[in-house]
């Protein structure tokens, strides 16, 4: 607020008003002190919550909130039906609550009611504390005071008081109320508190203490008088904590004080006890337990001692152990120690003795010597034999046998050491063993086979078939072209001929093949060599070209038609080798010379060789006879031959790449998908059998891949590790994986493109890290036309600077250094599973820790060698040991143990030994002696191979496990978890990466601790899941997993469908396997148990939301039924007691079996019906009840595989289930009340069509969420997918509800170009609705539309008025396409729209749309948006005869947005006032209607716009001049009104638009006049601008506007806003004046009334009028102007303001009048009691204002920025009218009295220019004072409106009137001699006395009538009554 605000109250403050909230200080709540009296100890009890009362406005479950009660000690277990934050419907709920120890012995429990009531809540009253206060001296009474009770909200009115603060209470106690009213209903709400008023001080209660000695110290809380005696002192007899003898004493307090009158005392005993009695404790038996051997202990448990004694309360003082731990071999002795009150101490000891188990021995028999021979067939590819003779046997325990190598082992030729281990089943520890050496002998056990070198050290001697071994020098395995004579010889070549037919089916699908091409020359060399043919490749293709036969012309061979080759009849083998620019190869063939035919051969090439136009191949030929010893070199054929060879090429075909043949051809090679494209999955290749080794080519599927290559599709990625962070120096691996038909060629290159790593398949690349980040991008298959580079580079960079030091401290808490740590690491064994056994202690393990090879085989055996890739998804299960041995007391339940599961995801699993892979564990696991772990690997969403478990090389799971037996001292506690926590936060917080397995060991550590760090997170909570429940296959398997961080201990509960919780299990994971049944169905809830705190011991547990469970083929329902004959029961309440069984067994038998058995009869066989009662509840008996409907085909119907039927829809089985309810049998022995019968579905939400966006959700199970059956248009992007999506959620106790629907986005992109392309596409009346629903999307987000999007949506909105389809979904699309483009706040972007008109075409388009509307005959349409409002109506003309208007209310505060109930139409012609814009058309409109046939209804629609963005007006940009701060600006709303067809205009009744102001100002701006305009189209070219033609406007109060106008379009109001200049300035300078005006002030006033003789005249005593006055007005403007905190302050400060504003005017019209009767009349000037007359005018007439204006609205006094008058009436009428008609009334005055002043002096002559010149300045001092009294200078704020000279009239303005007391103190003090002798006596000195006589003759002359000298200049003073004497 500026300070010159004053003294712009009458013209310009009005202009700068604003809107603030002012809020008062809240008022601190009032807080009594509380005495307590301590006594004796008592027992710790249960101390359970208050009963709680809530309410429900709809009837919905409530959710409530409750502080938990605390358990009592040594009571650790805690058991509640509900919790806090639990929902409750309406009704009464009993909340319990059990406590117990560990061992169940001991119990206590709580309960308290939970009720909840249907209505809206009470308010919240706060009420004052009972107060107590002591009688006054001498009487009976007291006033009393208390702190007011706080105001309600604005529903409620106070309505009852029966006491006030201050009142006088009498002696005893009086009850104090508050009633409040509901004003919409009579609803009355109460407080209430007591006074009590005593005559005497409250005393404590008698103490009682024990001691067994002679005397003890007691303590209690001393008495205190009341807070209103504060000045009573205190003296006691006693203190607390004084030494207290055996036997009574009284104890005394005394009171003294005046506000007590007499004095007050106060006697109370304190008796101390003798008791010597030691407490009675009973200890348990002696305990006697085994030990498993080997082991330390084992852990014993026992029931805790009880303790008695005669004193009232015992306690627990010391125990040397615990219940439940772990005790050594040998006997320790267990003591408890009990201290009663008096301080005795009981003792009882028992003894626990542990014994070590016994152990059977076991035997080893059959065990081979060490040197043990065996000689084996040795095969190719299976060198040696399964060990399958021996068998090693144990005798003694039961026992499982384990070998090292694994069973299913190929031995290697030689040495090879092979141990059994035999181990006993139920104690592991307890194991024998068999060690011996086997030596393998190899040999051929087939004749026609031949022992041959291998070729190489791994290889080794091999046996071939005599008959093939000429193939051992080949480089590939080759293949015989006759095979009568091989299966002569028993060996079957059919293998290989399906191998190679499936070749030549590939290639021929997916390459063309070309002539035969004969050699260019051959060479026939000298010598022993042979001859050399050589082929020019051709130019038949520029993609690839390959070798892939050759043709032997071998009948021209005369070296193989020697008679000692044709003579033996045994055949040759022909070598061709082949040489091309990239590779050699040497193929063979077999033949007979003289005896096959053709004596031509065409040898398919087992690799083909890939060449390139222009390339030389040599081709030479060899031959070995079969008698030769087989791996003799070829011999060379040297015949001459002409045409004997011959090539033959292949190329890609030409259609490879847009044909599915290649493909569908390639998947069958593979044996993925047969030629016809039906599933081969069932016929996968079999192992190679040892008759199809012959036929395994090396390297030539990889040469048949590399053909057809081009052909399929390219390789995709599979994972690419991200980027990678970690210390300087250490090494990651960055892991890059490729798939696709083929397997891809993958690479890893650098910045500098340098390959650093190549491999098929995947790459993995190791980098240590350096200081500087490395950079480096994978590749697939890169030097071919189909390669692929990944998007994203993959960084490799050292962690920051402060991750470093917290990473490097971080593993310092993990070392063992500090002796807190005791690893234990178990090694899995087993045949089938991993077993971790043999834990010595407790221990948690937090690491599994696998060879990379290890892991990749045992999946590789369940799924198969092509399912797993390299970087898999991982999980990891261990479940409990049940093999293990559990030692048990007789009658105890076996504990449910808990089972692990995690999916590890992204994991790298290479084939190689060194890679170890860390599994850890979250949370740990617990294990020990008795309890261990099998643990499984496995891969989701694959199905299982099948296989066995082969040959593992490399470290089988190992796990690492912390040791909770040692180190437990507080060192490796307090001193360790907590700083060691802090680090953990600490890196956190610093966005490092997170350490799991230091967090891992972190867990584990302090769960072996049982400490809690912090509260528990959560950090993973379940998941709903709905599975099939029946499997058809296997047993489903649903895991609920759970992990809350900081929690020791997670409990599982079943919180739903009945109506109380069942605890489950402990553990993480809630896992339900197998066959699920329909009560498994309902809601799970984890509970994550905290351990002690160090910092809070009561840390509070967390719950995760409820996770729900349905079976897809069961629907379940919720029936509740009130039984109206039976009378309800406590026990009712609880459901194993016998009242519960017995009414469950009653209606079971004589309701739900028949009502079922009918039910099942009708259905059929398709459904198997099921129910169980749940509870039952008050309300006379309300039975809850779950029937579940199973759906299914019997087993024995089923001719293949039972398939689920087709489902009948829920909503007809509820409708089924009902009916079968209502005609139920009648019964005699139970009542059901027909009408409280409900049946709820509990697991579907119904099928649901969400209106906002009419879209359509089918009927989606609990916990699913549903795709929309709306589907994207054709022309988007996102073509055929759901328009949204929706969650259905519920707890399963009530039906579940539709959450809020998530749109997405049809069009995904860039919004200008997907808007430009609906713009150009053609719109129709069948895809209008479509393309209106997808502009509306597109312009959702307003911040995305550029101006060539608006210009698309202009576009786009009249193709969809030209479509024709006026549907009303179309019309919404339109009315949200419009009030999206209104939120462009933009004014860049909607001006440069507007330069193609696009803001006004979409005004157009929308009422052009409303007329196509109307025009179909669609009847009334409304459509309200939060940016515009529509409203279409066709209404009968008899109801516009009083005419018809329409309307925006007031919105709420702080917002703009239109809603609904703001927009109405009215029929009145003036509104309600509190409207922001409305339109009323006459009824003179229907005489422009004309009548069409017989219709009488006239179509009218309202169009109202929350912002004129779309109004873009070049007029109003003319007119804005920046460089003067001067602009024209909307400030209003934008409606309008159109009758449909007519044009309404030349009204004689004008049509009426009210409107309210918009704040359109900005800071530092004011708004001027305001003008009625409207939206004339025929402007700007057709586009329209604002014109005021036929339009005026009238002001109404409040600052509303009234524009008349006789014709119809949009209407608005159009504002002048000015820019304010050096608001500062003129702050400061108006302060400053009014403080020196302020002190000005005081000085004249103080100066006139000390001296009699200057203030007995009548101008005297006016001017001091007018100067309290201004004092008064320059004093409140000073300090209350601004203080608006204080709302009753702020008010008064504004009512004096106006107050003396008016004053200062009324005392300057008195000064007026008296001049006028001095100067002016003269004659017949006095004025009988003029002062008393002017006084009581001038004071009082401004006092009736203001009470006036009080008693009419005081609310216009409370401005929420300053403190002064509200604009509006008041301030107009109150203020500006008085303070004009004042001026105008003192302007003629002083031009009358100037003139009579001026006029006298003209008769005065003087002979001097001096003379002449002091009389010009007398005068003009004159007409300055007169002006000063008469405050002409208020005229500079009316002329401040004019804008050309604004801001030098308001600074006039502020210098005049801040300083006019100024001037006063100047003109009628400082320069007024006479005021300087009243200064002189007033302050009297040596100097003055001396001068007094030479100034006494200055004084006022008793002869002037009362003039004031205005005149310094001694003889020659001029003043007013001189003036009058000379007009007399």
């Amino acid at each position: 607020m500026h300070a010159r605000a004053l003294f712009c109250i009458a013209f310009i403050a009005v202009m700068r008003l604003g809107y603030a909230a002012v809020t008062a200080p809240p008022r601190p709540p009032t807080q009594t002190p509380s005495t307590t009296v301590h006594t004796t100890p008592e027992l710790q009890t249960v101390a359970c919550p208050d009963d709680i009362l809530a309410h429900s406005s709809t009837g919905d479950p409530v959710v409530l909130d409750w502080p938990p009660p605390n358990a009592p000690s040594g009571l650790d277990t805690v058991t509640g039906t509900h919790n806090p934050g639990d929902s409750f419907r309406v009704g009464s709920t009993i909340v319990l609550y059990v406590f117990s120890d560990s061992l169940g012995s001991r119990q206590e429990s709580c309960t308290f009611n939970v009720t909840v009531l249907i209505g809206d809540a009470p308010p919240v009253i706060t009420c004052p504390n009972d107060v107590t206060a002591l009688a006054d001296a001498g009487t009976l009474r007291k006033s009393v005071t208390w702190p007011d009770v706080p105001e309600q909200q604005a529903e409620f009115r106070l309505s009852y008081q029966n006491y006030q603060p201050g009142d006088v209470f009498v002696l005893g106690v009086t009850v104090v109320a508050y009633q409040w009213q509901r004003q919409s209903q009579e609803e009355y709400f109460t407080c209430s508190f007591t006074v009590t008023v005593d005559t005497r001080v409250k005393c404590p209660e008698d103490v009682v203490a024990y001691t067994a000695q002679e005397a003890t110290t007691v303590t209690w809380t001393p008495p205190s008088a009341p807070e209103s005696t504060g000045d009573v002192s205190t003296t006691s007899t006693l203190s607390p904590g004084d030494v207290f003898p055996i036997g009574p004493t009284v104890v005394r307090y005394d009171f003294v004080g005046q506000s007590l009158g007499i004095p007050q005392t106060c006697n109370f005993t304190v008796e101390v006890i003798f008791d010597d009695v030691l407490p009675i404790v009973i200890c348990p038996d002696n305990i006697t337990g085994v030990a498993p051997q080997g082991a330390e202990g084992r852990p014993t448990s026992w029931e805790e001692p009880e303790a008695s004694d005669d004193s009232e309360g015992v306690r627990l003082r010391n125990q040397s152990h615990r219940s439940g731990q772990i005790f050594p071999l040998g006997t320790t002795v267990v003591t408890y120690e009990f201290e009663d009150l008096a301080g005795n101490v009981g003792r009882c000891s028992f003894r626990i003795t542990v014994e070590e188990e016994y152990v059977e021995p076991i035997t080893v028999t059959n065990c081979p010597v060490a040197g043990f021979n065996l000689s084996v067939e040795y095969i190719r590819g299976t060198p040696g034999n399964r060990l399958g003779i021996i068998s090693p046997r144990a005798e003694g325990p039961r026992t499982y046998e384990t070998r090292v190598p694994g069973y299913e082992r190929y031995f290697d030729v030689g040495v090879t050491p092979v141990v059994y281990t035999f181990t006993d089943v139920s104690n592991p520890r307890n194991t024998a063993k068999c060690a011996f050496n086997l030596t393998i002998i190899p040999q051929c056990g087939n004749p026609d086979h031949t022992l041959c070198d291998g070729g190489s050290q791994t290889t080794g001697d091999v046996c071939k078939p005599t008959s093939t071994l000429s193939l051992c020098e080949s480089e590939g395995s080759g293949y015989s072209e006759s095979t009568s004579y091989e299966e002569s010889q028993g060996f079957s070549g059919a293998n290989c001929e399906d191998k190679i037919c499936g070749d030549v089916g590939l290639l021929d699908s997916c390459t063309d093949s070309h002539e035969w091409q004969d050699a260019m020359a051959t060479d026939y060399p000298e010598g022993d060599i042979g001859f050399v043919s050589r082929f020019a490749v051709p130019a038949i293709s520029q993609d690839s070209i390959h070798l892939t036969a050759v043709r032997v012309a071998w009948g021209q061979f005369d070296e193989l038609y020697s008679p000692e080759i044709t003579g033996n009849r045994r055949g040759v083998f022909i070598f061709v080798d082949i040489s091309t620019p990239l590779r050699k190869s040497v193929e063979n063939f077999w033949v007979y010379p003289g005896l096959t035919t053709p004596e031509t051969a065409e040898v398919t090439l087992q690799v083909p060789h890939s060449v390139q136009p222009g390339d030389i191949i040599a081709i030479t030929v060899g031959y070995v006879e079969n008698r030769w010893y087989p791996c003799y070199d070829p011999r060379p054929i040297q015949s001459r031959c002409t045409d004997c060879l011959s090539i033959q090429f292949r190329t890609l075909a030409a259609d490879c790449e847009v044909s599915d043949t290649c493909l569908r051809a390639y998947q069958w090679w593979k044996g993925v998908q047969a030629p016809d494209g039906s599933d081969m999955s069932q016929f996968l290749r079999p192992p190679p059998l040892p008759g199809y080794l012959s036929c395994m080519m090396e390297n030539h599927d990889t040469a048949i891949e590399e053909i057809v290559k081009p052909c399929l599709s390219p390789a995709e990625f599979q994972y690419v590790s991200p980027d990678q962070t970690a210390a300087v120096g250490e090494s990651v691996s960055l892991v890059c994986v490729g798939t696709g038909l083929v397997q891809p060629v993958v690479e890893w290159y650098d910045v500098n493109d340098v390959v650093q790593v190549r491999g098929n398949g995947s790459a993995v690349l190791r980098v240590s890290v350096e200081s500087t980040p490395q950079s480096f991008q994978c590749f697939l298959d890169r030097y071919t036309k189909r390669a692929v580079m990944h998007e994203t580079v993959t960084t490799v960079s050292p962690i920051a600077g402060e991750c470093a030091s917290l990473s490097a401290e971080l593993r310092q808490f993990s070392t063992d250094e500090s002796g807190c740590f005791s690893l234990s690491k178990r090694m899995g064994y087993g045949r089938y599973a991993y077993f971790l056994t043999d834990w010595m202690t407790e221990v948690f393990i937090f690491q599994i820790t696998v060879s990379s090879s290890v892991l990749r085989g045992e999946l590789v055996n369940q799924y198969g060698k092509d399912a797993v890739p390299d970087v898999v998804s991982v999980v990891l299960e261990m479940s409990p040991d049940y093999s293990l041995p559990q030692r048990k007391r007789r009658g105890a339940r076996r504990p449910v143990l808990e089972m692990y599961r995690r999916q590890y995801d992204s994991m790298y699993v290479p084939n190689d030994p060194a890679t170890i892979l860390k599994f850890d564990l979250t949370p740990p696991l617990r294990a020990n002696a008795s309890f261990g772990w099998a643990v499984f690997f496995s891969v989701p969403n694959l199905r299982r191979y099948g296989g066995r478990r082969g040959e593992e090389i490399g470290q089988p799971p190992l796990a690492v496990a912390l040791n909770c037996s040692k180190s437990t001292s507080p060192a490796c506690t307090d001193d360790l978890v907590a700083p060691w926590s802090n680090e953990l936060q600490r890196y956190d917080q610093a966005g490092c990466d997170t350490d799991r397995s230091n967090r891992s060991l972190h867990e584990a550590f302090r769960i072996c601790r049982n400490i809690s760090v912090a509260d528990p997170q959560i950090v993973v909570s379940p998941s709903s899941a709905d599975v099939t429940g029946i499997g058809e296959e296997e047993p489903a398997t649903v895991t609920f997993d759970c992990y809350i961080e900081n929690a020791v201990e997670y409990r599982w509960y079943k919180t739903a469908p009945a109506p109380s919780e069942t605890f489950i299990r402990t553990g993480n994971q809630l896992v339900f396997q197998g066959f699920l049944q329909s009560r498994d169905q309902g809601a799970y809830v984890c509970e994550g148990i905290p351990g002690k705190s160090l910092e809070n011991e009561n840390v509070p547990k967390v719950r995760t939301e409820p996770a729900t469970l349905t079976l897809t083929e069961v629907t379940t329902f919720k029936v509740t039924m009130k039984l109206l004959n039976p009378t309800y029961t406590e026990d009712l309440a609880v459901t194993d007691s016998e009242d519960f069984r017995n009414l469950q067994s009653e209606l079971e038998r004589s309701f739900w079996y028949p009502v079922t058995g009918n039910l099942q009869e009708e259905m059929g066989r398709e459904y198997g019906i099921e129910f169980e009662i749940l509870a039952f509840r008050r309300g006379s008996i309300v039975a809850e009840v779950v029937v579940f409907f199973r759906r299914f085909r019997f087993r024995g119907e089923c001719e293949g595989p039972c398939t689920l039927t087709e489902p009948t829809g829920d909503l007809a089985l509820q409708e089924r289930l009902t009916a079968a309810i209502q005609e139920r049998p009648e019964t005699s022995e139970l009542m059901v009340e027909s009408e409280s019968i409900n049946v709820v579905n509990l697991v579907s939400c119904l099928q649901e069509v969400y209106l906002e966006g009419n879209l359509t959700f089918p009927q989606t199970r609990l916990g699913q969420t549903a795709q929309s059956l709306n589907l994207c248009p054709h022309f988007t992007t996102r073509a055929g997918m759901p328009r949204a999506t929706r969650d259905c959620v519920g707890d399963f106790t009530s039906q579940p509800q539709w959450k809020e629907p998530v749109i997405l986005k049809c069009f995904e992109g860039d919004v200008t170009e997907n808007l430009d392309e609906l713009a150009n596409m053609p719109v129709t009346s069948e895809n209008a609705e479509e393309v209106a629903q997808e502009t509306a999307s597109l312009t959702s987000n307003a911040s995305a539309i550029s101006p060539m999007a608006l210009t698309s949506v202009a576009g786009i909105l009249k193709n969809l008025v030209d479509a024709n389809n006026t549907s009303p979904e179309v019309a919404v699309q339109i009315v949200e396409i419009v009030n999206n483009v209104l939120q462009i706040d933009d004014e860049a972007i909607l001006d440069e729209a507007s330069r193609d008109n696009s803001p006004s075409l979409i005004v157009l388009s929308l009422e052009s749309f409303v007329t196509a509307l109307h025009n179909s005959g669609a009847g009334n349409f409304t459509e309200v948006q939060s940016s515009v409002a529509v409203q279409a109506l066709s209404l009968p003309r008899r109801a516009l005869s009083n005419g018809l208007g329409f309307a925006s209310s007031l919105g709420d505060p702080g917002t703009n947005d239109l809603t609904d109930n703001q927009t109405y139409v009215f029929t009145k012609e003036d509104p309600p006032m509190e409207t922001e814009a409305s339109i009323f058309l006459p009824a003179e409109i229907l005489d422009k209607i004309p009548k069409t046939g017989d219709s009488e209804q006239v179509p009218i629609s309202f169009f109202l716009y929350q912002n004129s963005r779309l109004f873009r007006s070049p007029t109003l940009n003319e007119v804005t001049r920046p460089e003067d701060r001067v602009r024209r600006a909307v400030g209003s709303r934008v409606i309008a009104a159109t009758v449909e067809g007519v044009k309404i205009d030349n009204l004689r009744m004008p049509v009426s638009s009210v409107f309210s102001l918009l704040n359109a100002s900005g800071e530092n701006e004011t708004v001027g006049s305001a003008e009625c305009v409207f939206w004339d189209f025929t402007l700007n070219n057709g586009y329209g601008d604002w014109s005021t033609e036929g339009c005026r406007n009238e002001s109404l109060p409040n600052g509303v506007i009234r524009c008349l106008c006789d014709h119809l379009t949009s209407f608005a109001v159009i504002v002048d806003i000015h820019g304010q200049q050096d608001s500062v300035f003129l702050d400061v300078i108006s302060k400053i004046g009014c403080a020196v005006s302020v002190v000005a002030l005081i000085i004249t006033l103080v100066t006139y009334l000390y001296s009699k003789k200057i203030r007995t005249k009548r101008p005297q005593q006016i001017l001091i009028s007018l100067c309290f006055a201004l004092l008064g007005l320059y004093f409140m403007f000073l300090v209350g102007i601004e203080a608006t905190a204080s709302r009753g302050g702020c008010t008064f400060v504004a009512v004096s303001i106006h107050y003396f504003t008016l004053a200062s005017i009324a005392w300057m019209a008195v000064e007026a009048t008296n001049m006028y009767l001095l100067f002016v009349r003269v004659l017949n000037a006095n004025v009988s009691h003029f002062l008393l007359k002017a006084s009581i005018a001038a004071w009082g007439l401004p006092l009736v204002i203001v009470v006036i204006i009080l008693a009419a609205d005081y609310t216009q006094y409370e401005h929420p920025n300053y403190c002064f008058l509200k604009p509006g009436n008041a301030i107009y009428y109150g203020q500006i009218l008085p303070i004009g008609l004042v001026l105008l009334f003192n302007f003629v005055i002083f031009t009358l009295v100037t003139r009579k002043l001026t006029c006298a002096r003209k008769t005065i002559g003087s002979s001097s220019d001096k003379s002449h010149r002091q009389e010009r300045l007398r005068r003009l001092q004159n007409a300055v004072a007169i002006s000063v009294l008469l405050g002409l200078t208020w005229v500079f704020g009316l002329l401040s409106v004019i804008q050309a000279a604004s801001f030098a009239f308001q600074v006039l303005f502020a210098i005049c009137n801040s300083l006019q007391g100024l001037m006063i103190f100047v003109l009628f003090c400082a320069r007024q001699k006479e005021v300087h002798q009243v200064w002189r006596e007033m302050f009297p000195c040596k100097r003055d006395a001396q001068r007094r006589g030479a100034v006494s003759g200055t004084g006022l002359d008793s002869s002037t009538r009362g003039g004031i000298p205005l005149s310094s200049k001694g003889t020659k003073t001029t003043d007013f009554s001189e003036a009058s004497q000379t007009q007399s």
